[in-house]
């Protein structure tokens, strides 16, 4: 909440004028991340969160579980350097340095080796925090497949073990030949598609009974099939969501779909395996989310659109007080209420232009409110330059109100008091930053301050609000 107090000819106060502010949807959206915090710590893959550098700052539960590692032994270090060995491979590791260092993602599979020494497969999918276009740092979800590993490994020493250790597997799993037609199905095959044996033995993914989309709703072409790509390819292919409709049960099931070549003696593609899990409860929670995201948003928004109306009521209330009232001091003092009153009103009126909803383009706001400060405090007799040299960064919209109110001050004393039995004047408003600090300048090349007061021990109301503005 903002308390402006009202006063009259002596200074002594009349009543005080209250702004409160509803942060309820920012409460929501705090809340909204609590629990996004709390599946990240209760998952069983591994996330890791590192800087820019790739630097470790934050990892979960799991992460601890499958490295052995604590984060107070990680933290600060490159996952690389604890977590890889002998037996892996140099190739991933500079695909993966390149990646870091040129700010991509990426998607790999790799060996590491635990604290104690025990080596264990990954499915690591990186990918880059941005913010205002700035490299953050990134975020990567280690999927521990050590078992489909050595469970593949087996597969392709003997087909009698393939087929007893498939059948143990929870994971749906098809053997496929060369032209994509299916030679063998486990359990968890038949439950996920919702089908028999007999139903699959035979067909492929080209059979029109199958209905096979991607994420947007596009639908599969041939050659986007993972038994397809891996086929083409000669290599494996990794978690490819596939949107599938089961005929027999008619509805659809979300499937993350793999797939390895298996190759004869000469080197030639003779089997494809295909892996499959549901991921149905996980996309229709993704959704749940996204649409929570975009519903508080249009609220937030909606929020700053409000106060932003009724700022603006405040504003032509304070103007029909003013109107009334035959001191220049108080009239005096109500415009600069209403001038205050507009610099926050105008940080709500340009976040409802802009796509986000807590953070605002700091350039952009302080040239529209030095424009209303101008033609508020029109100089007729002079011709005024004001020049801005303020570079184009995102504040938060607490930051940007501070400013704001500092700048609004700092220039309306300027344009009330420098430049009096002057044709022309100029006020220069600089914003700098250097290691994070920012420092804020306002200069004119007026008449400069009366000889009997002291620059920084005014005691006026307009020099006592900077003070405070400037210890927030």
């Amino acid at each position: 909440s903002y308390i402006y107090p009202i006063c009259d000819t002596d200074g002594s106060i009349l009543e005080f004028l209250t702004i409160g502010k509803d942060i309820t949807a920012r409460k929501e959206i705090e809340n909204e991340n609590k629990k996004l915090a709390l599946i990240a710590r209760h998952t069983t893959n591994a996330i890791i969160i590192t800087n820019e550098k790739g630097e470790i700052e934050w990892v979960n539960d799991s992460f601890t579980r499958i490295t052995e590692y604590t984060m107070t032994e990680v933290l600060g270090k490159i996952p690389g350097d604890l977590l890889q060995g002998e037996d892996t491979n140099r190739e991933t590791v500079e695909h993966m340095k390149h990646a870091i260092d040129t700010g991509q993602g990426f998607h790999v599979e790799i060996i590491n080796y635990t604290k104690s020494g025990r080596k264990y497969w990954l499915d690591i999918d990186c990918v880059p925090l941005y913010q205002q276009n700035k490299l953050t740092g990134f975020i990567a979800i280690e999927v521990d497949i050590t078992g489909l590993k050595e469970a593949v490994h087996r597969i392709i020493e003997s087909e009698d073990r393939f087929r007893m250790l498939t059948y143990e597997l929870n994971v749906g799993v098809l053997l496929q030949g060369t032209h994509d037609e299916i030679l063998f199905s486990n359990p968890a095959a038949h439950m996920l598609l919702g089908v028999t044996e007999s139903q699959l033995l035979g067909k492929s993914s080209f059979d029109p009974d199958w209905q096979v989309i991607h994420s947007n709703g596009a639908p599969f072409l041939p050659d986007d099939r993972p038994s397809v790509k891996a086929l083409q390819l000669k290599q494996s292919v990794s978690n490819i969501q596939m949107g599938v409709y089961r005929p027999v049960t008619r509805d659809w099931v979300w499937l993350l779909t793999s797939a390895v070549p298996l190759f004869d003696a000469h080197g030639e593609v003779k089997q494809v395996i295909v892996s499959f899990t549901n991921i149905t409860k996980e996309k229709e929670y993704q959704k749940e989310l996204i649409q929570s995201v975009e519903e508080k948003e249009l609220l937030i928004k909606e929020i700053h659109h409000r106060v932003k109306n009724n700022l603006q009521l405040i504003s032509s209330m304070l103007y029909l007080k003013m109107q009334r009232w035959d001191s220049p001091d108080a009239r005096e003092f109500l415009a600069s209420i209403r001038e205050k009153i507009k610099s926050i009103s105008l940080i709500h009126e340009r976040l409802l232009q802009t796509e986000t909803v807590d953070s605002i383009d700091i350039e952009d706001y302080v040239i529209k409110l030095l424009r209303n400060i101008q033609a508020a405090y029109n100089l007729p007799s002079t011709q005024l330059n004001i020049r801005i040299d303020i570079q184009h960064r995102f504040f938060t919209t607490d930051h940007a109100l501070y400013l704001g109110q500092l700048i609004n001050e700092l220039v309306t004393n300027a344009l009330k008091h420098a430049f009096a039995g002057m044709d022309t004047g100029e006020i220069r408003v600089t914003l700098e930053e250097t290691n994070n600090t920012y420092t804020l300048q306002v200069h004119d090349n007026g008449i400069g301050l009366p000889p009997t007061q002291e620059a920084g021990k005014s005691t006026s109301f307009g020099m006592q609000l900077v003070d405070i503005f400037v210890n927030q």
